[in-house]
């Protein structure tokens, strides 16, 4: 049978200003009983991390870092800098066999960016 909340078609439509006053006691006590489970829980985790959930706690372990003797101090650091700005400057000034095999050197980049410029100036020349 039809319900006598909704019209028949033809007739207007609008939502009912009924309220179920059941669904929404059912509704809230259901709330209610979420957040009541949800405190019991927690409450019962609390207690179990307090206690260690039943095991005997460790007693702290006696460790200390190793002594140190001293600090590490470089002794000379300008004189260290200057060895390894030595060595890169080398790096990038030198000639040296990369792998003869194949035929590749390397070369100082000084000259490596001549060579670069002459033969885009040679690219440019020809037409």
């Amino acid at each position: 049978m039809a319900d006598a909340r909704f019209a028949p078609r033809g007739a207007a439509q609008y939502e009912s200003d009924a309220i179920d006053i059941a669904r929404i006691v059912v509704v809230a006590a259901a709330i209610i009983a979420i957040v009541a489970g949800c405190v019991i829980a927690s409450a019962l985790l609390e207690r179990a991390f307090a206690r260690g959930f039943g095991r005997a706690i460790p007693a702290p372990a006696n460790t200390r870092p190793p002594a140190i003797s001293g600090p590490v101090l470089q002794v000379s650091p300008e004189t260290e800098l200057d060895a390894l700005r030595a060595a890169k400057r080398a790096q990038l000034e030198d000639y040296r066999w990369i792998d003869r095999q194949k035929g590749a050197v390397q070369i100082s980049i000084e000259r490596a960016m001549q060579l670069l410029a002459e033969r885009a100036a040679a690219k440019d020349a020809s037409p």
